[in-house]
């Protein structure tokens, strides 16, 4: 009857997980990229550069978070990979095709918004930057949010499901 205690510890704990495995990950290319490539410009100077490395923590973090809330919403565990993958990989990026609406509903989009957290705006080489309004701060503050509602109405759902 009290499961929301249990699911917000697993979501913690979950999120933790995708923090230090994202760190751990991001630092660990960074680190392989510098000894392949010594004679590159591949130095943390920045502080783009560094939100670029060090930012894949947090933003992991925040997707476990949001995976667990989708998991508990539809309450099977690949459909809920499958869901959150089409949703990245194909819906943020079709919704730009709706005509005059479709890139303003775009820059609002939370792993858009995340994107410009870790990318910033400048245009280096790789995929395009985010085209999201918010500054690199309040992109996560915003991706964080998301998570956290989503979150929130996954166990009110829950509650609801277990009375």
């Amino acid at each position: 009857p009290h499961r929301s205690p249990a699911l917000i510890a697993k979501a913690a704990i979950v999120g933790l997980l995708g923090l230090v495995l994202g760190e751990i990950a991001a630092f660990g290319a960074w680190g392989l990229g510098v000894l392949m490539r010594p004679n590159d410009n591949l130095g943390l100077h920045t502080t783009q550069d560094w939100l670029n490395v060090a930012g894949i923590g947090p933003v992991f973090a925040l997707s476990a978070v949001l995976a667990v809330a989708v998991g508990i919403l539809i309450r099977h565990s690949a459909g809920a990979i499958a869901l959150l993958l089409i949703y990245y990989l194909a819906v943020e990026e079709l919704v730009q095709l709706i005509p005059k609406i479709g890139h303003t509903i775009h820059e609002w989009l939370p792993f858009n918004v995340a994107n410009k957290f870790l990318r910033g705006s400048e245009l280096v080489n790789g995929p395009a930057p985010s085209d999201s309004p918010l500054s690199a701060g309040w992109a996560l503050a915003y991706f964080a949010g998301i998570a956290i509602v989503f979150l929130l109405v996954a166990l009110g759902v829950a509650k609801k499901r277990d009375a």
